[in-house]
């Protein structure tokens, strides 16, 4: 996902690696193709996770992710580097998908939240790598060392047991025991109890489609797309994808790739700390506090802006736009970033878990998509400090959505959050009987 930042230079350099120098709308493409592989991609492999299991369903990201970086590696055009780009968002939309459906599966209850949010933190590890290594490797080393990395996976995953609660939904009891005895270290007691208690607490639902139409299914879908959109539409695929521009906007003097590493870093550091406070804090918690903040980070951006915009001398403040800006992202990896994927593996029913996280995720794919590419008509007809104003009020209102209609899921099990979803239960109940 951090690919392009680094080589975005060199592939609009008269010394592109693939013989053509690329322009700014050829290589916002690049990102593009990736969020349209990714729409498909958690559809294909979202069915495969119901029908033949998590952990296959997990194998054939790999397959993906290696014909990409092949063809990334051996293309000579634009068509040949931008079919590869669709080619990984295949394995990227598979990822966002299943991993948390994966662990939210497999977790108990006190560790769900922080063992969901490591698909974030572990994400941005590699975007961060990405952009440290771009910036002292050549191309073809790059792309190959990102080669090696889903062979290394293939391999790993095929110790991995598969998911329990999937078992269950089958009927397979046996199996589900067995698996859940591995994850548990051999805790017989603590295995059967817990196989048990998936048996008989199943919430029955219609599979497939007509289960999202449920009542609970239904308040949940509506609950999770909104989550996803309060995520995109404050601003962070078009901020993050625009960083050097930013930078270089505030005065900064920095080098682009000094740049992407300094977010990188940031990016990491905040999601090591939603990773050890949201089943600390809670969810709702998180979310409110990282979208107040990140409101009030754009809105300074977009006053300093506006104070440039005028011709107004802003010097004595240009460290304010590169600090609201680095807060911006620490606040986005610490809350709306993670939370929304813990949140959405913990309010489906099993029969229609899967199906729910791929549409959630091809929604999230196509609002990032639509907001990369309309970001910078959007800055030409409002203005940048226009734009951030816009992504401010949105972020305004995700916390009043927040506050008012997510549920706090912290310590519960999966079943009985459902249960009160599907009983259309008071909330504000379910919250104060958290572990």
């Amino acid at each position: 996902m951090g690919w392009l930042a680094p080589v975005q230079t060199l592939l609009e350099s008269p010394y592109s690696p693939i013989g053509q120098t690329l322009t700014k709308e050829e290589s916002s493409w690049l990102s593009g193709a990736m969020c349209i592989g990714g729409a498909i991609g958690t559809l294909i492999l979202g069915s495969a996770a119901d029908r033949w299991g998590r952990k296959i369903a997990g194998a054939l990201i790999a397959i993906p992710l290696l014909i990409s970086w092949g063809g990334i590696l051996l293309a000579s055009s634009f068509r040949q580097l931008v079919t590869a780009r669709l080619i990984a968002g295949l394995g990227c939309g598979g990822i966002l998908a299943l991993n948390p459906l994966y662990v939210s599966e497999i977790s108990e209850p006190l560790l769900r939240g922080a063992l969901s949010a490591y698909m974030v933190l572990f994400i941005n590890i590699g975007i961060l790598f990405e952009y440290s290594a771009g910036a002292i490797l050549t191309w073809s080393q790059l792309n190959a060392v990102c080669l090696v990395i889903p062979m290394v996976f293939l391999c790993v995953i095929a110790f991995v047991p598969e998911s329990p609660a999937w078992f269950v939904s089958k009927g397979r009891i046996p199996e589900a025991r067995k698996s859940m005895l591995w994850l548990r270290a051999n805790d017989e007691a603590t295995s059967d109890a817990e196989i048990d208690r998936m048996a008989s607490n199943q919430v029955k639902v219609k599979v497939g489609f007509r289960g999202l139409w449920e009542p609970g299914c239904q308040k949940a879908l509506l609950l999770s797309c909104t989550l996803l959109a309060v995520q995109q539409f404050s601003g962070v695929f078009a901020i993050l994808t625009y960083t050097v521009e930013l930078f270089a906007e505030s005065g900064s003097q920095l080098s682009p790739y000094l740049c992407t590493i300094i977010v990188g870093s940031l990016q990491l550091f905040g999601s090591y700390l939603a990773c050890s406070l949201i089943d600390r804090l809670g969810r709702k918690v998180l979310l409110i506090a990282s979208l107040s903040i990140m409101g009030s980070c754009l809105c300074g951006l977009a006053t300093i802006f506006y104070i440039k915009s005028t011709g107004k001398d802003t010097a004595e403040i240009g460290w304010l736009p590169v600090t609201c800006l680095s807060v911006y992202i620490v606040c986005f990896a610490l809350g709306i970033g993670p939370v929304p994927y813990v949140i959405i593996a913990e309010i489906f029913p099993i029969e229609v878990r899967s199906l729910a996280s791929s549409i959630n995720i091809l929604w999230l794919f196509i609002l990032a998509f639509a907001i990369t590419k309309l970001y910078v008509p959007l800055a030409s007809l409002l203005g940048i400090y226009g734009t951030y104003w816009l992504f401010s009020l949105c972020c305004a209102l995700g916390v009043v959505f927040t506050f008012f209609f997510i549920p706090e899921t912290k310590g519960r099990r999966v079943e009985d959050i459902i249960k009160d979803l599907r009983n259309d239960s008071k909330l504000e109940r379910c919250a104060s009987e958290s572990v």
